[in-house]
């Protein structure tokens, strides 16, 4: 079960991954199908973060898990090194409406961290929901807009983008309504 970030929390779990070992191969599968299972305390969200130095193969296998499993949660996927497969990487984070963040060899350790872990605890606006919405813009099978891309909206952090890509299936002036979570209170931005 989730754990309060305390002191003493946080050197029971250095201390616990002090005693492992890493040798072999990636077990990805079994990380994705553990990790969003336990329930999340009300008002949370779970934050997953996959982290390999290493090319894992069965990529279909593993991204057929996640979107089934994710609970709610938000998977993001950190590889360390170049020998990484970043279609994976890049796909889970897709899959988990988070992100993905490479490390270089070269890259300080501790900025990384601190980087990630800014970033992790700073977003702008979750459950992100676009809405084309103008009358004069619909066509007959009611839709104003088509070819949107990506289908799923990631949530905004800090210092990031949102970016669609689409088609007006009219010329002509339209308003796009962008919803989501600011914290916990829902807000709406027309554009």
């Amino acid at each position: 079960t989730p754990m309060a970030a305390t002191p003493q929390n946080i050197a029971h779990g250095l201390a616990y991954l002090s005693t492992l070992d890493g040798e072999g191969g990636t077990m990805m599968s079994a990380g994705i199908e553990q990790a969003p299972a336990p329930p999340v305390p009300e008002g949370s969200v779970r934050l997953v973060t996959f982290l390999t130095d290493g090319y894992i193969g069965n990529e279909q296998e593993i991204l057929s898990l996640i979107k089934p499993r994710l609970n709610g949660a938000r998977l993001y996927a950190f590889g360390v090194g170049a020998g990484v497969n970043r279609y994976l990487m890049d796909e889970m984070g897709r899959a988990g409406r988070g992100f993905t963040r490479y490390m270089d060899p070269t890259e300080p350790v501790a900025e990384v961290a601190e980087e990630l872990t800014d970033r992790l605890q700073s977003p702008v606006l979750t459950d992100v929901n676009i809405r084309f919405s103008v009358e004069s813009q619909k066509t007959e099978d009611g839709q104003a807009v088509n070819g949107i891309y990506p289908k799923d909206v990631f949530d905004l952090f800090a210092g990031e983008q949102l970016v669609l890509v689409g088609r007006y299936k009219k010329p002509g002036t339209a308003k796009v309504v962008v919803t989501g979570k600011v914290g916990s209170e829902q807000q709406s931005f027309d554009f």
